[in-house]
């Protein structure tokens, strides 16, 4: 225990924490116990004790590596210093990582920064998004108690930022006495709702969106926020939606039926992409075999007919200057049959496109999606389809 890592309490405040580490969930055996202590001593010396979490990670089945302590009614009242402590009971191996994350009103003297992000927010489901918090009288500033990234194995979270603190329906600001304004519903679970809502309404304008679609939605169309790209602290930027005459187009998403049966003998690192018509006008399906070890899939179209002249004014003067790329992780696919696919939304009906997928397994800086620096095989494969 450091003594100078404590944290303060008023009377009536709420203090609330959990541990978890690097174990197996279900069946964990590193067992560590979590405890809660008062800065005050006993008449034998002994910190006072306020709560402990000694759940034994045994191995045996339902053991998982979560460690919770709180005040209760009956401590909540008891103001002063109070810390943190992590006991080591049992363990074979070190865990690799332990992550504690505490509720209190006072900050300790010493807390990291990132690696915040917890279960569910950590999810990998390429439909379900982290949603960061930033106040409404200042969207530039990202609010102190929303979570940042990475995940602990690395990713890039959270996804995107909401706005909180303003007013709701059900749960009005408070005018106070001096002419102040109390703001009753502040936090990501106010944030995540507003997120939910701008949701709803990309869904209702595009109802035939999967999940994925209309989270890709929502990322490309947030304002920029904090570092340029994806950031650990932003996220995309913060959520808003376009006007709807000036609504982009959103980017590939998986479709999870498989594709037909490839033709045998291909040797190309994207072999055998095959182009068909999707349900709707202006849709279209990219189908391809699934590559090995591939940590990416870049995925490009170029309209044969609109976007040429412009392909002829490049340095190079070739059409395929043209194409507009899309970056996807190759952990948003699902290989059925060895092939996997998306579907481009938005194309020109009757106009014949070019489609390539390029590949790649060296990704610098970055296994994120929408960003790093990418090195792409120079020598792109593609097929033609006219659009229905």
């Amino acid at each position: 225990q450091d003594e100078a890592n404590t944290f303060s309490v008023e009377e009536g405040d709420r203090v609330r924490a959990f541990m978890r580490w690097d174990d197996s969930w279900g069946n964990a055996d590193c067992d560590l116990d979590l405890g809660l202590y008062s800065s005050v001593r006993d008449p034998d010396g002994n910190y006072l004790l306020i709560d402990m979490d000694e759940g034994p990670q045994d191995g045996s089945t339902g053991s998982i590596p979560l460690a919770v302590v709180s005040m209760d009614d009956a401590t909540a009242s008891l103001a002063g210093e109070y810390f943190l402590a992590i006991w080591e009971y049992n363990c074979v191996d070190n865990p690799a990582w332990i992550q504690l994350t505490a509720w209190i009103d006072d900050e300790l003297q010493y807390y990291s920064p990132s690696h915040h992000m917890g279960s569910p927010e950590e999810s990998r489901n390429p439909g379900m998004v982290a949603v960061g918090a930033t106040h409404y009288w200042d969207t530039d500033a990202i609010a102190s108690y929303s979570s940042r990234g990475p995940t602990i194995d690395g990713r890039t979270k959270p996804d995107i930022t909401g706005v909180t603190c303003n007013s709701t329906v059900t749960n009005p600001p408070e005018v106070l006495p001096d002419g102040g304004i109390l703001h009753n519903t502040c936090g990501t679970s106010h944030a995540a709702p507003h997120v939910a809502g701008l949701a709803a309404l990309v869904k209702q304008r595009f109802p035939n969106y999967t999940p994925a679609q209309v989270v890709n939605y929502l990322q490309q169309n947030a304002a920029e926020r904090g570092a340029a790209g994806k950031d650990n602290t932003w996220g995309h930027g913060l959520a808003t939606l376009p006007a709807p005459q000036a609504a982009p187009t959103p980017g590939p998403t998986l479709v999870p039926t498989p594709g037909p049966t490839p033709v045998p003998g291909s040797l190309t690192p994207t072999a055998n992409i095959i182009v068909s018509d999707g349900d709707e006008p202006g849709e279209a399906i990219v189908l391809w075999d699934a590559v090995p070890g591939a940590t990416h899939y870049r995925v490009g179209f170029v309209n044969m007919e609109r976007d040429y002249p412009r392909a002829k004014a490049s340095v190079t003067g070739d059409w395929i200057e043209a194409f507009r790329y899309a970056d996807n992780s190759a952990l948003n696919f699902t290989v059925e049959d060895g092939r996997v696919a998306i579907r481009w939304i938005g194309l020109e009906s009757g106009a014949r496109h070019a489609f390539t997928v390029l590949t790649s397994n060296n990704v610098v800086n970055t296994t994120e999606e929408f960003s790093g620096r990418y090195l792409w095989p120079s020598n792109p494969r593609w097929t033609f389809h006219t659009v229905r």
